[in-house]
Formats: structure tokens, sequence, C-alpha cells
């Protein structure tokens, strides 16, 4: 028998800065662990992602390398008890 991988959740972000802001996502509770960059989000735009409950997201200011030192702007863990759909809104 398989064990419970958790259920699908649709991320829709929405980036009300004025910076860029770039996306990572860890598939692990484990901050060593390498995340997924899954991309840049311009001021003013927004995009849906599917994701996994128990992954955990973090978005930081700035694109590139540039991404990887700039400050973390929000981080989130994925539960299912939030609804199928979970907006998030980057201000």
């Amino acid at each position: 028998m398989s064990t419970w991988q958790g259920g699908r959740v649709d991320l829709n972000v929405a980036n009300h800065m004025d910076v860029p802001i770039s996306l990572e996502r860890y598939t692990s509770f484990e901050k060593a662990g390498k995340p997924d960059q899954l991309g840049v989000v311009y001021p003013g735009d927004g995009v849906r992602y599917m994701s996994h409950e128990r992954e955990r997201w973090v978005v930081r200011k700035g694109t590139g390398a540039h991404a990887q030192q700039g400050a973390v702007v929000l981080e989130w863990q994925v539960d299912i008890a939030d609804g199928l759909v979970q907006d998030f809104v980057v201000e």
C-alpha cells in the first residue's frame, strides 16, 4: 500500500511590489535542500502554479543571481486545509 503524498493545490501569486520577485519551491521540509527556481513575476503580473501539500514556497526580491541574495518577502508551507486554490498577493 502506498503512502499519502498530499493533495494538489493551485497557487495564484500576484506581484503588487514595484520590483520583480523570484519564486522558489522546496519539495521537503529541509531548508538545506536545493529549491526549484520557478521563475520571475514582474510588477503588476500574476502567475498560477500547481503545488502539492507540504511543499514550502519562498518569494524573494529581485531576479537571477540577485534573487539568491535578495530579501525574503514571503514564505509559506502549502496546506490543503486552506483550500484547493490559494491566492497570495505580494506587497
